[in-house]
């Protein structure tokens, strides 16, 4: 039995005339579908990587909205202060 992972395409290729057609094939299509296992593989974990870096990004950025919206409070608060308060009558000149 021939070890798909040790055969190269090219070898593949070579070997047809000296294979069945059947068992060509196989080969041919073992070979293709371990590739395609092994791109789907690489795939996915490059997705999970960058799902979990965007992850951290988010709880990064939400707290920082967190830290700005206290300081926006803080501020109007401390400008409510500033402000003159307004009087419940018409101001006599």
């Amino acid at each position: 039995m021939i070890n798909i992972q040790q055969v190269s395409v090219k070898t593949l290729k070579e070997l047809r005339p000296l294979l069945p057609i059947q068992e060509y094939k196989l080969l041919k299509n073992r070979k293709s579908a371990r590739e395609t296992r092994k791109k789907r593989k690489e795939l996915a974990t490059g997705v999970s990587e960058q799902l979990m870096l965007y992850q951290q990004e988010n709880a990064y950025l939400r707290k920082h909205i967190t830290m700005l919206e206290a300081r926006v409070s803080s501020a109007e608060q401390a400008l409510r202060k500033m402000e003159p308060r307004e009087s419940h009558g018409p101001e006599m000149i």
